[in-house]
Order: structure tokens, then sequence, then C-alpha cells
């Protein structure tokens, strides 16, 4: 259970909300406080920002293009062009970016770039370049989504809520090429969230979790299918199985299951994000 006293004082004194309802977190709620569904807002912003990332071509194989520039193995020779980076390992190289960013600077910089420094690295950017990269709607959209507000360390910064870990069935099988429409969207909270308390964080995507998805990428979808995620967190599993079935129909349900209220939220986010809206419930 939640212990709502600790979370209210913990967001008191810190100015954050350990528990987001807003945006494309916000959820219909049952009457017995068990059942969660995006909300009608939620939806639309959700696929407002869903647009925001396919029309910048916010896509792994791009971010993990950008890391490898700019990252070597331990032996000072560059990375294989296959490996596969996981949330975690974004976050981990932010320092290295960060370096590199002040070094070269960001006077010319593409929106995949300012997502990719955002949601992966974790990295605050100026909001004057992130407006000139993506466009003041689409930089607006994501801050009434949720995913995106003003630095409280530097006012004229926009820093990420949440990091955000693009994905498709291509990634795990290894395939080239632009992998944008078939992508998900994962929101979780980042590797080190020293604001959150440690029961109710969001688990990232770890390579554990990129192992698992892969026995979902070939997966084939039979009818009247039932999915069922346990112990859900971010709905990552359950999401993604049905997400390479190409979504649900009349026959199907997906079911993303967890104790954490907060884990609540963020299943409704990523049922939003990716725009699975019938058939889908997250259950407390």
């Amino acid at each position: 259970c939640i212990d709502s006293t600790t979370d209210d004082s913990l967001s008191i004194r810190n100015g954050v909300e350990e528990i987001c309802r807003r945006g494309v977190f916000e959820a219909d709620i049952d009457e017995f406080q068990t059942v969660y569904q995006p909300s009608i807002n939620a939806k639309q912003l959700g696929l407002k920002a869903r647009n925001v990332f396919l029309r910048h071509r916010y896509a792994l194989q791009g971010c993990r293009n950008y890391l490898l520039k700019h990252i070597n193995n331990p032996s000072g020779q560059p990375m294989s062009k296959e490996r596969m980076f996981s949330a975690n390992s974004f976050f981990n190289h932010r320092h290295d970016i960060a370096e590199e960013i002040d070094n070269e600077g960001l006077d010319t910089v593409g929106g995949l770039l300012v997502l990719a420094l955002l949601f992966l690295f974790g990295i605050a950017v100026n909001k004057t370049t992130a407006e000139c990269a993506l466009g003041k709607a689409d930089l607006d959209a994501l801050i009434i989504a949720g995913l995106l507000r003003q630095s409280a360390a530097r006012s004229s910064d926009v820093v990420a809520e949440v990091q955000i870990y693009p994905l498709s069935h291509l990634d795990l099988s290894g395939n080239e090429g632009v992998r944008t429409k078939d992508n998900c969207f994962f929101v979780t909270d980042f590797p080190m969230e020293s604001m959150r308390l440690p029961r109710n964080a969001i688990m990232p995507v770890g390579y554990d979790t990129l192992e698992l998805l892969s026995l979902s990428a070939g997966a084939r979808r039979n009818p009247g299918e039932r999915v069922l995620d346990m112990c859900c967190g971010s709905g990552i599993q359950g999401i993604f199985a049905v997400f390479c079935r190409n979504g649900l129909d009349d026959d199907n349900e997906l079911v993303l299951a967890d104790i954490n209220e907060r884990a609540m939220h963020f299943a409704v986010a990523n049922l939003a994000l990716n725009g699975i809206h019938r058939g889908a419930w997250a259950v407390r």
C-alpha cells in the first residue's frame, strides 16, 4: 500500500508530484478505485505527443547512432554499430554527452537530438533551442502532456519529467533501416530519481526488460487472446506484446496489474502514448 501521508509530505518538501495525475497520466477510475483507463483528455494529449515523436523521427536507431559517435569501448575502440543500449545505458553516458555539448555547443540541432537529450540522457535543454528544433506547437504539446517542465535550476531550460524509451520490434530483431511508425514509446522514471520514494519508482528499460520483450517481438496473436502483465510497472511488457500484434480487436484484451498506484498512472500514460484505448485496463 502507499503511505499517502508520507507521499504528500515528500511532495510538499521537494515541490514534486509523487503521483502525477495530469496530462497523459490522467485516468478514469472506477468507483472501487481499482480499474484505471486513460481519460479522454489523456488519449488526446497522448496522440499529440506521439505525433511529435513520430514527426521528429524519435527512434532508437537514431539515438544509438548519436551515442556511438561520442563513446568508445573500454579498450578505446569504437563501439559496434549492432550494440543495443538500454535506457540505463543512455542515462549513464549523460556526462559524456554533456561534456561534448559544452565543447561543441548546440547552435544547429535537430528535433531528434533534442528529444534524445531530454528523454534518454536526462539533460536539460535551453527552451529557445528546443523550440527552434521542435517548433513551438510541438514543444507546448509535450509540456501540456506532462512530459516536460521548466527547470527549477535554470528557468531558461526545459527538463524531462520522465524518461521515454523508443522501441520497435525491428530493433530487437537487428534489422537496419528507419523505424518510426512501428515505434512504441515507453514512459518510466529515470534510472536515478532521488526525488521519488524508492518503493514507488517505475523501473526504466534495462537489459533484462529487453530480453523479455524480445520474446514478444515474434509472437503470433490468436483470436480471443488475453494478455495479462502482472506487476506491470510501466506496462511495457503487455503493451509491447499487443503492439507487436497490431493492436487489440474486439476479441482481445490487455490487463496491466500492479499494487502501486503510481504504476497505474504510468501504465495509463503508456496506453495513451501508444494509442491503445479499447480493450485495455490497468488494475490495482
